[in-house]
């Protein structure tokens, strides 16, 4: 399957003046999305298989990144900093904490800058001019009302159709999907983060 950078045509002279931006959402249904010139050029789902993080997939991604758009060393990887969470379960804290790690290990083995951002940080960026989309949480206040909260998947999306509203959502590699795809949406705006503000 052509990754988005032979599909586009771009070629070697791409690099040259041009820095590449890679946005990660770390999770493991996350995505990894890279942009030079304001151009998407990987839209990615992040390797996984049966809950285990393919390394060696994600190693190679990244070096195919570099060496066609980044020889000189003009990138900068972000990804969205997580941590555990109480609501989470020990198998889910410590697989974000191991994506966590593994990306920095990653970064610094290969030389590569990088940052890590809050959610709230990105998405309060990315999200600007939208209504966040709210869901019932099925509870109700001590008044009687219901309870709400944001849908931060759905209202990603509805930014990232805004400000892309020609891009694959779907992440490569997934032949037969047609839906967006959460990880790519949200490492698409974590990478339009990092383009407009790092």
């Amino acid at each position: 399957m052509p990754s988005l950078i032979n599909r586009i045509g771009l070629t070697l002279k791409s690099r040259i003046m041009s820095k590449l931006y890679i946005g990660i959402d770390p999770g493991k249904n996350g995505g990894i999305v890279a942009k030079i010139d304001g151009q998407i050029v990987e839209s990615i789902v992040m390797p996984t298989k049966a809950k285990f993080y393919l390394t060696g997939e994600i190693n190679e991604i990244f070096t195919n990144l570099i060496e066609t758009f980044s020889e000189d060393g003009d990138v900068l990887v972000c990804f969205e900093d997580i941590h555990s969470m109480h609501r989470n379960g020990a198998s889910a804290n410590f697989g974000m904490g191991f994506a966590s790690g593994y990306l920095e290990g990653l970064c610094t083995g290969m030389g590569l800058p990088f940052v890590k951002v809050q959610p709230k940080k990105w998405q309060e960026y990315c999200w600007q001019g939208i209504q966040p989309i709210k869901i019932n949480t099925g509870e109700k206040t001590a008044k009687g009302n219901i309870k709400y909260k944001i849908d931060t998947k759905g209202t990603s999306l509805v930014a990232v159709q805004r400000l892309y509203p020609t891009a694959d959502l779907t992440g490569r590699g997934r032949d037969r999907a047609t839906k967006p795809h959460d990880g790519v949406v949200d490492g698409l705006l974590i990478c339009h983060y990092a383009e407009n503000n790092l």
